[in-house]
C-alpha cells in the first residue's frame, strides 16, 4: 500500500514540453532551429535569439537558402505564439528580424 496520494492539479497552463511531449524534433539546414524547439521543451516562454545572423555563413547565407531558412523561423514563431512562447532575436542586424520581433 502506498502512502501517497496523487493530486491532479487545475487551473494552471500546460508547459510547451507537455503540449508537444511526444512530437517530433523538426530539422534544417542550422543547429539554430533545433535549439530553438528544445528550449520550448524545456519550458521557457520567451526564446532570445543572440549571435544568430547569418550573415557571411559560406553554406546558409546564399539567395537560395536564406529564404528557406526565413520562412522556417516564421512558422515556428507562428506555431510557438499559439502556445504563449515568444520567439525573438536580439539584433536588427540579424536576417531574422525580417520574421521575428525585435527583444527588448
Amino acid at each position: 500500500m502506498a502512502n501517497f496520494e496523487l493530486i491532479q492539479l487545475t487551473g494552471r497552463k500546460p508547459t510547451a514540453f507537455e503540449l508537444m511531449e511526444g512530437e517530433k524534433y523538426y530539422a534544417h539546414n542550422n543547429s539554430t532551429y533545433v535549439a530553438v524547439q528544445v528550449a520550448a521543451r524545456m519550458g521557457f516562454q520567451d526564446i532570445v535569439l543572440h549571435g544568430v545572423d547569418f550573415k557571411g555563413h559560406k553554406h546558409l547565407d546564399t539567395p537560395d537558402t536564406i529564404p528557406h531558412i526565413l520562412e522556417r523561423f516564421k512558422q515556428l514563431k507562428d506555431v510557438y505564439n499559439t502556445f504563449d512562447i515568444g520567439l525573438h532575436v536580439s539584433s536588427n542586424d540579424s536576417r531574422l528580424i525580417e520574421v521575428l520581433p525585435l527583444w527588448v
